[in-house]
């Protein structure tokens, strides 16, 4: 049985399913979402439970499961008798023991909020115009009489600039974010970046300093931010040309900022060498992201000679054939 279904997918004094799951500041509470969302927890934590009994063993899986059913139990009924059996428990654990249920439960919490986004992309993908989306943007505008002059005006001086931040408390290491990446792109099919996940350290046994902020910081550009943006100019201008079809995007307004690693004001750790470092990293990042986008193009180009009618206005340049595909 899945932790979810023990902690709080039944009511028993009522019967009735309880579920709140905040994405952002929005709740969704139909009964299809909170449904939804128990169906998955209980999909990623049922083979989180089987790995976990695999690889720790029946005593640590029985001590995890105690807990988490006297936690219900708990939480359902102000049951003290439970409340303190549940301590009693907790304080006879070994170090270990503790360890890896601490583990545990950490694990589960963040498969929740993996599935609470998974319904949030869900909830918003099922609204026929999104609040806030680019298509109701535009579609406001129309609305409101904008003459496409004003908003080509707009557009022409227009600046976006997100700014990433390091969050002094934040641990949650880099292999760990990429093993739930793996867990979301693998959901259907999660063991062997559940049980990865299992194996990986959540918290380093050092204290966080600059290095690690910037590498945390550059995962985001490397998994989301390089792809996200090309996706969002290709929508932006979608949607603008739908309602405003002589009104063109120029140029490129959103551009992203960091402070990690030079912001010598709010981090005294900060040297000119870290942020000189840093500044490396950040082009190594993007250097790295054009290369395979050029390899995937050039995955298409597998032409031996190029077709006549190049061929009869333009000699191939060195450039050109010095690449040979394999």
């Amino acid at each position: 049985m899945g932790y979810f279904q023990n902690l709080s997918a039944r009511d028993r004094g009522s019967g009735s399913t309880r579920c709140c799951c905040f994405a952002g500041k929005r709740a969704y509470n139909s009964a299809l979402t909170r449904d939804s969302i128990n169906q998955e927890i209980e999909h990623l934590t049922g083979h989180l439970d089987a790995i976990i009994r695999e690889q720790a063993g029946d005593l640590v899986f029985h001590r995890l499961d105690q807990i988490r059913r006297l936690s219900a139990t708990t939480r359902h009924h102000g049951d003290r008798v439970s409340l303190q059996a549940k301590r009693t428990l907790i304080n006879h654990l070994s170090v270990a023991e503790a360890y890896q249920i601490a583990h545990a439960f950490s694990l589960f919490f963040q498969l929740t909020n993996l599935c609470e986004e998974r319904a949030r992309v869900r909830h918003l993908q099922a609204e026929g115009v999104p609040a806030m989306s680019l298509r109701h943007l535009f579609q406001e505008l129309k609305e409101a009489g904008v003459h496409a002059e004003n908003l080509q005006h707009c557009l022409d001086e227009l600046e976006i600039q997100p700014v990433f931040t390091a969050h002094p408390t934040e641990a949650k290491r880099r292999a760990v974010l990429a093993q739930i990446w793996r867990v979301a792109e693998r959901f259907d099919d999660p063991d062997e970046a559940l049980e990865a996940l299992w194996h990986t350290e959540e918290v380093r046994e050092r204290r966080v300093g600059p290095f690690q902020e910037v590498e945390n910081a550059v995962f985001y550009f490397e998994r989301t931010i390089f792809d996200t943006a090309a996706n969002f100019y290709a929508a932006f201008d979608a949607e603008l040309a739908a309602q405003y079809p002589t009104v063109k995007r120029r140029r490129h307004f959103l551009t992203f900022a960091s402070w990690v690693g030079g912001d010598r004001d709010g981090n005294p750790f900060v040297t000119p060498e870290i942020s000189r470092t840093t500044a490396q990293w950040h082009a190594c990042a993007a250097r790295d992201f054009y290369e395979r986008q050029c390899a995937l193009l050039l995955q298409g180009i597998t032409h031996t000679s190029p077709p006549s009618r190049l061929t009869a206005r333009n000699e191939p340049s060195d450039a050109i054939t010095a690449f040979e595909l394999n």
